[in-house]
């Protein structure tokens, strides 16, 4: 493993690999390894470990600049003494870099309100594999020249290049944050509840239909919030309660410490991501209306595996996700019902990303799938920018 301490070395040394033609594994603090595809053979792994430094930070312009290996708790300790924050709310990990979170694209609950790293990266500067070094956006807020480059390595896995520094726009921290939970005796109603939640003038800063049991007929919860000034909440949680009770809920409450119940739906993929037993854990991107299709076919996936299984629809975002721990012998009964669902997905323009699986699902399937009019524009994008394919190899697989 090479700990490059600044930019310049990172450069120097992706130059001498792309020399060698040398394929290389980037990482942070490693705890997003096994998202996507298993990695296919590397000889070299850059870590960004040693790119840590707060590069800039202006609390009166709300934007601070860092190094990418930065972990993302130390960042938020950072905004916090101005009473500021970088309002992404991923599943905590332990030591977890903005880079890591940046190359996976990870978000959670308030990403309704906030948006995702897209929304909030306003700048960055990286190494592409032939060493050369590239900068996009800048440390401004209106900064509109040129085109948003930075945004491309969002969610690209590495795959484009190294990102060394990164510029966010943040936000002031909420006074107040509000969560109440109603439920409903049916998906298909919990769905309904939230797209009249979506669309009214309110604005709730989440929306999670959560459905810890996926026996058949059974009852799930719309977990709502709202944060700002608490008198302001307060109006907005009243609302959103109201239009649960006129869609059919057959309770509504308000509860206790919104944080802690915010953060726990954040968090709900680490209870199932532990070293006992398989982890299955698929994302579909949908739109509103056909959110309870894509709900009910990853309850069947869950039902078929055999194991504990959650499914936990992001109601105002469009999208869904299956968390389950399948037993081993039912994982071949699995293949079929998951491709079924991603064609479903696609119908209407939306996707199915396996995010981690069992081994031996991987070599029948494949984390994205293919990208239909948009493949040949994402090729076009990785030959130009890493045209000999060095940096993380196979992770996606219709590069």
């Amino acid at each position: 493993m090479v700990n490059p301490a600044s930019e310049l070395e990172a450069a120097q040394l992706f130059e001498e690999f792309s020399r060698e033609n040398l394929k290389v594994r980037l990482t942070g603090a490693g705890t997003k390894a096994n998202l996507g595809n298993p990695l296919g053979p590397c000889q070299r792994l850059v870590s960004t470990s040693q790119l840590t430094a707060l590069v800039d930070y202006q609390p009166e312009d709300l934007t601070i600049t860092v190094q990418v290996g930065l972990p993302f708790e130390r960042l938020q300790a950072i905004l916090g003494e101005q009473g500021q924050m970088l309002p992404l709310d991923p599943p905590e990990l332990a030591g977890q870099t903005i880079g890591g979170i940046l190359a996976t694209n990870r978000s959670g609950p308030r990403r309704l309100l906030y948006g995702t790293a897209r929304d909030l990266l306003i700048g960055c500067r990286f190494v592409l594999s032939d060493g050369s070094i590239g900068h996009s956006g800048g440390r401004v807020v209106k900064n509109v020249a040129g085109y948003d480059l930075h945004k491309l390595f969002i969610g690209s896995y590495g795959t484009l290049g190294l990102l060394t520094e990164v510029t966010f726009k943040v936000v002031p921290q909420p006074q107040y944050i509000g969560v109440g939970q109603a439920e409903f005796a049916s998906v298909e109603q919990a769905c309904q509840a939230a797209r009249l939640c979506a669309r009214s003038n309110l604005m709730p800063s989440a929306l999670e239909i959560v459905q810890e049991d996926i026996s058949p007929n059974t009852s799930c919860k719309l977990l709502f919030a709202a944060e700002g000034m608490q008198v302001a909440v307060d109006g907005q949680l009243a609302g959103l309660s109201e239009i649960c009770w006129k869609a059919g809920a057959a309770s509504v409450e308000l509860l206790e410490d919104g944080p802690t119940v915010l953060k726990a739906q954040s968090n709900l993929e680490n209870r199932f991501n532990t070293a006992e037993g398989n982890f299955l854990q698929i994302r579909v991107a949908s739109t509103l209306t056909g959110l309870p299709e894509v709900h009910a076919l990853l309850v069947e996936i869950g039902r078929v595996g055999g194991g504990e299984a959650q499914v936990v629809s992001r109601a105002g975002s469009g999208l869904a996700y299956l968390l389950a721990k399948p037993t081993t012998g039912n994982l071949e009964k699995l293949v079929p019902l998951i491709k079924k669902a991603r064609e479903a997905s696609r119908v209407d323009g939306g996707s199915l990303v396996i995010e981690r699986a069992p081994l031996e699902l991987w070599p029948q399937l494949d984390a994205w799938g293919e990208f239909g009019d948009a493949t040949d524009s994402m090729r076009a994008l990785k030959d130009a920018l890493d045209p000999r394919h060095l940096l993380n190899p196979d992770l996606l697989k219709w590069l």
